[in-house]
């Protein structure tokens, strides 16, 4: 049996330890938009406080794929599924067939659309790759706005005490309504 799972995080990884388990010689392959290796995404937030490094959100040892027996194709979005000829397209053109695939993906960040949405230093956080991001602006940035009020919105925005930097919370500037549309 030839399985694809699209996505990296602790869903696609738990499928592909309990597929790997039921079926030791069954053909896994695993496709992550992300080149590191299975992390805890909801921690990311504490990379951004300075208390926990990018390695220490690992939850799998460093040799999690080869241990698994299964190919990880990293760094890569798939594009295109076609379920008639049992293939997923790969952002560099490649094909991967499947008997059996499972979209574990999780979902991105819905893009703002509110005027000056295209301004520089505008971050999403949902990657480590995002937080890397943000903590090399943070440093020259002398405010901050903060969109969101779930636990990362909110340790993010009390990230960096020193007094240089003034955050803002949206709850702060009193906007009575915020409406992404869609």
């Amino acid at each position: 049996m030839n399985h694809v799972i699209i996505g990296n995080g602790i869903a696609g990884i738990q499928a592909a330890e309990t597929i790997r388990n039921l079926d030791p010689s069954a053909s896994i392959t695993l496709v992550a938009a992300e080149s590191h290796p299975p992390y805890c995404r909801p921690m990311i937030s504490l990379m951004l406080e300075g208390q926990m490094s990018s390695k220490m959100l690992a939850i799998r040892n460093p040799h999690f794929y080869e241990d698994l027996h299964l190919q990880a194709v990293s760094g890569k979005r798939v594009t295109d599924i076609d379920v008639d000829s049992r293939t997923v397209k790969i952002n560099d053109d490649r094909l991967i067939s499947f008997d059996r695939l499972l979209i574990a993906s999780g979902a991105d960040p819905r893009p703002l659309k509110i005027p000056g949405h295209s301004l520089n230093n505008i971050f999403y956080m949902r990657t480590i790759s995002h937080v890397e991001q943000m903590l090399m602006e943070i440093a020259s940035a002398r405010h901050a706005l903060v969109l969101g009020g779930g636990a990362g919105g909110i340790q993010g925005g009390v990230q960096h005490d020193a007094p240089k930097h003034t955050r803002y919370h949206a709850d702060q500037l009193r906007i009575s309504a915020i409406h992404a549309g869609g």
